[in-house]
């Protein structure tokens, strides 16, 4: 049996603590230890291997699934979730094992994409920072196509390390408009030559051809006539000295050369990477209107 409250919707269940240092709902499996935030919560689960579950049963890539997700969470800015506009706007946003379409305008079929998370920190207006984990972007109705991310969103690529102090600092990663890999090496020729073969794990994953060549790039470390670079392919390259050399100079290289698309074991593709440069990419997520609302013994009082 279902509680109305003052919105005239019916609930399962409807719970409320008025001590703000307290829990509202205390749920426990397996254990007789309970976890219990300091400060209160409105839900607290323990559980020796799993305090939270969350499901949702429609899936499939149809329209009247847009939206769905596992979880969603809010954090609001003024304790009301029916004003949702300026500096009322909630502040951070995310939603758990979802489907949306996240083109831009929202009405680009392509763009409907399953994703295990999204997070968004910011004024929910517009201008927030966003970022989609574990994304299938641009799926079909299988679920199988389009092209995978395991982060994609705003802001920069980014790590921290620590300095002197044990402060930490900010570095940040490069990034391409297309989807490539790089490796690194060194080698020497030896009577002005060398041969360069390319790892043979990395090369499964690389995709050449002469819309998308090997770019190879070579840095003396000794003293020759020069050098340039020939018979390259997904084996390898060569580096041969200038002018018909014979010097044994040192030198380091570097590569950079497409992601091959990822198949599946019948050949199908399943993450499209050839080809794709500067591709439309995802818009953030809107959180959905939400209710504000009370039992109906609190409006009696």
């Amino acid at each position: 049996m279902g509680q109305t409250t003052s919105s005239g919707v019916s609930n399962a269940l409807f719970a409320i603590n008025l001590d703000t240092s307290g829990t509202a709902i205390l749920g426990g499996n397996g254990t007789t230890t309970y976890a219990i935030p300091t400060g209160g919560s409105g839900v607290s689960a323990s559980s020796g291997s799993l305090g939270l579950f969350a499901y949702a049963g429609n899936g499939t890539r149809d329209n009247a699934n847009l939206g769905n997700a596992a979880a969603e969470f809010d954090l609001d800015a003024d304790f009301d979730p029916i004003t949702s506009n300026g500096n009322n706007a909630n502040r951070a946003f995310a939603k758990i094992a979802g489907f949306d379409n996240v083109s831009p305008d929202g009405s680009t079929a392509a763009a409907d994409s399953y994703y295990g998370g999204y997070f968004s920190g910011g004024r929910q207006t517009g201008n927030q920072t966003f970022a989609y984990v574990g994304m299938r972007y641009s799926t079909n109705n299988s679920g199988n196509g389009g092209t995978d991310y395991k982060i994609i969103g705003t802001g920069s690529v980014s790590t921290i390390i620590k300095d002197e102090q044990n402060m930490p600092r900010v570095m940040f990663a490069p990034e391409a408009p297309e989807i490539v890999f790089q490796d690194y090496g060194v080698g020497q020729l030896v009577n002005g030559e060398a041969q360069i073969k390319l790892d043979a794990v990395l090369k499964k994953s690389l995709h050449i051809d002469a819309d998308h060549p090997l770019k190879v790039y070579v840095t003396l470390e000794g003293d020759c006539n020069g050098v340039y670079v020939t018979n390259k392919s997904i084996d390898g390259f060569t580096v041969k000295e200038l002018k018909n050399g014979t010097s044994n100079a040192a030198f380091s290289w570097q590569i950079v050369a497409n992601r091959a698309d990822t198949k599946d074991a019948n050949g199908q593709v399943i993450s499209k990477h050839v080809g794709l440069r500067l591709p439309n990419g995802p818009s953030y997520l809107t959180p959905r209107p939400l209710r504000s609302k009370k039992p109906k013994s609190a409006i009696k009082r």
